[in-house]
This record gives structure tokens, C-alpha cells and sequence, in this order.
């Protein structure tokens, strides 16, 4: 475990991707916020939202498991897609509108989470999958907590579009520091360390 954390590759894959879920999961308390305050569209509003973000997070993870020789670029694509849904529906100004940036957000999930995990099963030795997999999986978990816990901080002090616009300004940066840490990689990835060393 120790030499796979030592690859930059997979230091920054595991980053982003409990930077993601704690950015990303603000939307389990902020989705009611949006429906209910800001765009006044009740509970009606509230569930047709979850359900655009469902419907795209599907559609996302199916195109991203079916293109797995450009999971680098869906990874990427992703990362910045969730940023840029969750920007956009924090401008949002109806309901209808909302409904397309969440299913862009829930889209680009997909293509995110899908690709993360296929392009970390290939860098990373299967002797160590586990303790690799395990390691991001508590990641994403924190993650999440801590999402809930200041989301609904965030989204009780300031509103639900607050809470959009800031979580995904700051996908934005994470996004942008995966680019720049990444930048070297060729587009064809290899195994970060050896089976012998794992």
C-alpha cells in the first residue's frame, strides 16, 4: 500500500475522488433547500430533481463502462462536469432549468465515478486492490459525512445556491490541480508500481 500511495497518480486519483464526494454530497441537503426555497417548486420540484440526477448518474456510468480505453478523458470530462452542473444550478433560475443541470451533474458523476474506478483497477497491482480500493472507499466516506454535516450548515446560513456555487468552485480548483498534477501522463496508463512490489 505504502508504494502505491508513493505513485502521484494514484495519490491524486484518490484525492479527487473524496474531494468529489465531499463536494458533490453537499447535494443531499441542498437539493431540498433549492426545491423548497429557492425555486419554490415544493416537494413535486424536489423529487423531479433526484430523479434527473438518477437518470443522468445511469446514463453517465453506462457510457463510461462501455468506453473503457478513454477512461482518462471520461475521468477528466467528469470531474469538471460535476463542477460545472453544480455552478450552473446554482444560477439556475427555474425549476425546468434545474432539472438539466442535474441530470448534466448526475451524467458527469457517472463518467467520473465509473472511469475513477476503472483507471485505478489498471494502475494499481491486483495483489493490492483491496487495500487500495478499501482506502478510497473510507475516503469517499468521510467524505460524505462531512458533506452532510456542512452542507447543511451552509445551506441553512446561506441558502441552497450558496452551497451549489461554492461546492462546485471548488471541484473547480480540484479539477484544475488533478490537470496540473497529471499533466505528464501519457494517455496510456501503466501499472503505477509492480505486482512483486505489492
Amino acid at each position: 500500500l505504502r508504494e502505491a500511495l508513493r505513485d502521484r497518480l494514484v495519490r491524486t486519483m484518490l484525492v479527487t475522488s473524496g474531494a468529489v464526494t465531499l463536494c458533490a454530497a453537499t447535494m443531499n441537503v441542498g437539493e431540498l433547500v433549492l426545491a423548497q426555497e429557492d425555486l419554490g417548486a415544493g416537494a413535486t420540484g424536489f423529487a423531479l430533481l433526484v430523479s434527473a440526477y438518477g437518470l443522468g448518474l445511469v446514463v453517465g456510468a453506462l457510457r463510461a463502462g462501455r468506453d473503457g480505453e478513454n477512461s482518462r478523458r471520461l475521468y477528466f470530462a467528469g470531474l469538471g462536469g460535476v463542477a460545472l452542473g453544480m455552478v450552473g444550478t446554482a444560477f439556475a433560475p427555474t425549476l425546468a432549468v434545474a432539472l438539466l443541470t442535474f441530470g448534466f451533474t448526475g451524467a458527469a458523476n457517472g463518467l467520473f465515478s465509473t472511469s475513477h474506478r476503472i483507471l485505478l483497477q489498471r494502475v494499481v497491482p491486483e495483489p493490492v486492490h483491496g487495500r487500495v480500493f478499501g482506502l478510497a472507499a473510507s475516503l469517499d466516506g468521510w467524505g460524505f459525512g462531512l458533506a452532510v454535516i456542512a452542507g447543511g450548515a451552509i445551506a441553512t446560513a446561506f441558502g441552497g445556491r450558496a452551497l451549489f456555487g461554492l461546492a462546485g468552485a471548488l471541484l473547480l480548483v480540484v479539477w484544475a490541480g488533478a490537470a496540473l498534477a497529471l499533466r505528464d501522463r501519457g494517455p496510456r496508463l501503466a501499472p503505477a508500481i509492480s505486482a512483486a512490489q505489492g
